[in-house]
């Protein structure tokens, strides 16, 4: 038992890391409308996105956000921000300060005069408050500090009178509380190299994917890089009302490095040191080599604890060649005895979540390994070492793999149902609804909405099908059966249930290889996502109003979210706080569930903020006209979103590789003619 405890009080700070719930907001503005675009946000967001999900953190990653996109994107996060233990908010784009306030500019600011800016801007007040909720750190990252064209703007005009470059320092913002400019106040940083990293978000990553460290030695060591890479006059500064509690930002930081690293060597076992009143026994002589060469600093180990049966210290396991990648056999034999040492590795699945790498990591470290978070074959036989007699071996305890999903012949496919209306292609398939054709008015001139409805016009829809329901997450667990969807092989269902749940955490991406896995089974028309215009036509279902019920939001024929925006909610027959079974509210009059709430809905269109020069043949819109396909149009609102998202007409957009919580999709295929 002393043993155990030992180990257990080891990688207690580790387990600590991996429980606590961290969510992220990444925002980069790069195209601005009414000065020069900026290069190397968008880059900037991108890459922060990928790092901040390696280190376990739950990740909304937006581009070029109007104000009211900014706005919608910072009250929803507000309620991931309030179940979190770590809310991180990361903006790379222009900011400004005026009067001592500090602003972040949306990409549709037209800043003529100093008195635009609260109108037009986001200050950062506002985003301390939505991210207030998190019990341990609240943290905002602006790489906003460069050359502002505004200013320059302003005072050719004669309309500057206390605005300033760069950021003014900041006061308040709560306990546990933490803002990291890149640059001290009043002062700026170059973009950098278009197309690239900014040289502080540069420094920002390569701190990241260095060793575990507290969040502030983290931050010094962004200064340092940021100094390598601009001189030692770069100052990036840092506000913070931290207590004393170690907060570790990058618990995965080694994983992510890029240059190689010298191969360890072999740690000898050290002698324990002795317990009062316990005798340590006597370890074996070590084994001659022909040079001798340096003993490294010992890694503790246990101190050995007499029983009748003495557990045997683990010898030296030579580094292995980089793992090809356990099976989930080896993983699931890995945490039974990781577990069985105290090393808390999480459930026994079989599959490397956050728990078990960090497990696998600390048993590694402590025992002279090579640290790679994988059940390689060097760490599984220093385990069974560790083990000794208890019986815990691969072949005892693998995980039963998922019956493949046979190739079927072209006679088991089942036949379409003798209504024209429904399609079924194959068994696994998602039950399709035929959807007639005809012309209606796209988007929306109601107070609700906004300028991305417009402006409004008529679109000539062909006759498509669309899924019945959402995907469910037995559908997508029948494509990672079959061998397929292996982007995103266990998408989290949040603890509500998978079976005919929707998939979450579902991107765009993910949801190509769904449909590329539907495409290989079958014949005839390919399985897509429905275009925007397709999508709008077939949730309104013939009807002009804001919903296909009428002109006002309804409990009884949607699952959203809190009345004025954002999280779970439940009242009514919208009874369930996160996501609901696909068909558990009404059909539209087209027989389709859940177009509007439940989970967002990936579209096939590129994003355009305005409907200007947009298709009307009802085809999806590329690039063309100022769009960026770098981020694709969701609709129909979900679980956690206010009512006005879940109108017809109501559009927003995420990148292609955004994973969240509430986000889904259906599928359409042309209809052959």
């Amino acid at each position: 038992m002393r043993i155990l405890l030992f180990l257990f009080i080891i990688l207690s700070g580790f387990a600590q890391a991996l429980a606590a719930e961290r969510v992220a907001l990444v925002i980069g503005n790069s195209q601005y409308n009414y000065v020069t675009p900026l290069e190397n946000p968008q880059h900037d967001a991108r890459d922060v996105a990928t790092a901040l999900r390696s280190q376990g953190f739950e990740v909304t990653e937006l581009v070029d956000l109007t104000r009211d996109g900014m706005a919608d994107a910072l009250r929803e996060f507000r309620a991931q921000a309030d179940a979190a233990d770590i809310a991180l908010v990361y903006y790379a784009g222009h900011g400004i300060e005026v009067q001592g306030t500090n602003y972040l500019i949306p990409v549709d600011a037209r800043i003529i005069d100093e008195r635009d800016v609260p109108d037009m801007t986001v200050d950062l007040q506002t985003v301390l408050r939505q991210i207030s909720g998190a019990r341990k750190l609240k943290m905002i990252v602006l790489d906003a500090c460069r050359n502002n064209p505004f200013i320059a703007q302003m005072r050719s005009l004669g309309t500057l009178r206390s605005a300033g470059q760069g950021l003014a320092g900041v006061s308040g913002g709560g306990d546990n509380t933490l803002i990291a400019y890149a640059a001290a106040a009043g002062a700026v940083t170059p973009d950098g190299v278009p197309g690239q990293n900014s040289p502080y978000t540069s420094a920002f990553l390569e701190a990241l994917s260095g060793p575990p460290r507290d969040v502030s030695l983290l931050l010094r060591s962004v200064r340092d890089g940021l100094q390598r890479r601009i001189g030692p006059g770069a100052q990036p500064f840092v506000y913070s009302s931290l207590g004393a509690d170690e907060l570790i930002l990058n618990p995965f930081g080694t994983m992510l490095a890029t240059a190689p690293t010298p191969e360890p060597t072999p740690i000898p076992t050290p002698i324990p040191t002795p317990e009062p009143g316990i005798p340590t026994p006597t370890p074996a002589p070590p084994t001659p080599t022909p040079e001798p060469t340096p003993t490294p600093t010992p890694i503790p180990t246990p101190t050995a604890v007499p029983t009748p049966t003495p557990m045997p210290t683990p010898t030296a396991v030579p580094t292995p060649i980089p793992p090809r990648g356990a099976l989930p056999a080896e993983v699931l034999a890995a945490e039974q005895m990781l577990d069985a040492l105290g090393f808390s590795p999480g459930p026994a699945d079989g599959f490397r979540d956050p728990a078990t790498i960090v497990a696998l990591r600390a048993f590694q470290r402590a025992n002279g390994l090579a640290v790679t978070g994988d059940a390689d074959e060097a760490t599984l036989a220093a385990l069974e070492q560790w083990m000794g007699g208890s019986g815990i071996r691969l072949a005892t305890a693998p995980k039963p793999e998922p019956t493949p999903v046979p190739e079927a012949p072209r006679s088991s496919f089942l036949p379409r149902s003798s209504s024209p209306q429904r399609i079924r292609d194959c068994l696994d398939c998602p039950e399709m609804i035929v959807i007639p054709g005809g012309v209606f008015q796209m988007g929306s001139t109601a107070i609700a909405a906004s300028a991305m409805e417009r402006p409004v016009r008529a679109v000539t829809i062909d006759a498509f099908a669309l899924s019945r329901t959402e995907v469910t997450f037995a559908q997508w667990d029948a494509c990672v059966a079959a061998g397929s969807c292996r982007s995103n092989p266990r998408p989290s269902d949040k603890g509500w249930g998978r079976g005919d749940q929707p998939v979450i955490g579902i991107s765009w991406n993910d949801a190509q290889e769904f449909i590329a896995w539907l495409n290989a089974q079958v014949e005839g028309e390919p399985y897509r996502l429905p275009t925007e215009a397709e999508w709008e036509y077939a949730a309104r279902g013939g009807t002009k109003t804001e919903y296909p019920w009428g002109d006002t939001p309804s409990r009884d024929h949607a699952n959203y979210g809190q009345p004025t925006c954002c999280g779970g909610y439940s009242e009514g027959k919208d009874e369930w706080f996160g996501t609901s079974p696909v068909a558990s509210f009404p059909p539209n009059a087209f027989g389709l569930h859940d177009m509007h709430g439940n989970v967002l809905e990936w579209v096939e269109d590129c994003w355009h903020y305005l409907y200007t020069e947009a298709p009307t043949d009802g085809s999806a819109w590329r690039e063309e006209s100022g769009g960026s396909c770098y981020s694709r149009v969701v609709r129909g609102g979900s679980w956690q979103s206010a009512a006005q998202s879940l109108r017809s007409a109501s559009r927003f957009r995420l990148t292609t590789t955004a994973r969240n919580s509430d986000l889904g999709f259906r599928v359409a295929k042309t209809i052959a003619e």
